[in-house]
C-alpha cells in the first residue's frame, strides 16, 4: 500500500510543478504553444521585460533586465519594484499601477530608473495589465527601453545647434535647405533675423523667400535657382533683400 500511494505522489507531481503561476502566462486564451514561443522571445529580448504582482512584487526577470539593471533573477524576483526607481518617481509608479489595476494600459512614458549600482538609467517604459488564466487582472507586465544613448544623442545634437546658432550670429550668416521634391524649406534662425521676419508668423517656402529680394534682383534669382535645380549644380547668388521689420 505505501509503495503504491508514493507512486501515485510520484505520477502527480509533475503536474503540479507544470502548472503555471498566474503571472508567468499570457491572457487564457493564448494557445500553449504560442505561450512557450512567447516567452522564449521574452527570454530572449535584448530590452528588459519584468512582471510584477498588484502589490509591486517582481514576479518575472528576464536577461534584458539583468543587463539593464545589473541584478541576477534570484536578486530581484520576490522584492518590490519600487527598489529600481527613484523616491521622486514613487507617486508616478503608483498611478500606473492604478491604472493597470482598473485593466487599462497606460501610455507609453520615459522615466529614470536606478540600477544595482546605484547609477540613474533613461528609459522608454511601457506597462500592460497581466490576467490569470481567468482573464483576472493579477499584476503587470514591464517592457524597459535603455534611452540613454538616445538621450546623449539628442542633448549633443542641441548644444551642436546651440553653438551654430551663436557663431552664425556672430557672423551675420544664416543656413536654409530646401527640398525641391517636396518643397520644405528649412531657415536657420539667423536667416530669419537677417530678413526681419518672426519665426513664429513667417511661413517659410521658396515662394515666400522669394518675396522678400529685392524686386530689382528677383528676376536674376529665380534664373539663377531654376539653372542649378535644372543642370543639379551649385551656385552662387548675391542680392539684395527687402527687411519686413523695415531695418
Amino acid at each position: 500500500m505505501a509503495n503504491r500511494s508514493n507512486e501515485q505522489a510520484r505520477s502527480r507531481a509533475p503536474a503540479r510543478r507544470n502548472t503555471p503561476t498566474p503571472l508567468s502566462i499570457p491572457p487564457h486564451n493564448t494557445p500553449h504553444a504560442s505561450q512557450t514561443q512567447l516567452w522564449d522571445i521574452v527570454a530572449s529580448s535584448h530590452d528588459a521585460v519584468l512582471t510584477s504582482a498588484l502589490d509591486g512584487t517582481i514576479a518575472t526577470w528576464n536577461a534584458g533586465a539583468q543587463r539593464l539593471y545589473g541584478y541576477r533573477a534570484a536578486e530581484a524576483v520576490g522584492h518590490p519594484i519600487t527598489m529600481l526607481l527613484l523616491p521622486e518617481r514613487l507617486a508616478e509608479w503608483r498611478i500606473v499601477m492604478e491604472r493597470i489595476g482598473r485593466s487599462e494600459s497606460p501610455d507609453p512614458f520615459d522615466t529614470v530608473c536606478v540600477r544595482k549600482d546605484g547609477a540613474l538609467v533613461d528609459v522608454a517604459l511601457s506597462v500592460s495589465p497581466l490576467a490569470d488564466g481567468h482573464g483576472k487582472v493579477v499584476g503587470a507586465a514591464a517592457f524597459v527601453h535603455d534611452i540613454t544613448a538616445h538621450k546623449q544623442t539628442v542633448a549633443d545634437l542641441r548644444r551642436t545647434l546651440a553653438q551654430l546658432t551663436e557663431s552664425q550670429a556672430l557672423a551675420r550668416m544664416g543656413s536654409w535647405e530646401w527640398d525641391v521634391c517636396t518643397g520644405v524649406m528649412l531657415w536657420s534662425e539667423e536667416v530669419y533675423h537677417l530678413h526681419g521676419v518672426n519665426p513664429a508668423k513667417f511661413q517659410v517656402s521658396y515662394e515666400n523667400a522669394l518675396g522678400l529680394v529685392h524686386p530689382d534682383d528677383r528676376t536674376f534669382v529665380k534664373e539663377t535657382v531654376g539653372r542649378a535645380c535644372r543642370n543639379g549644380g551649385s551656385y552662387v547668388c548675391e542680392h539684395r533683400v527687402v527687411r519686413l521689420d523695415g531695418a
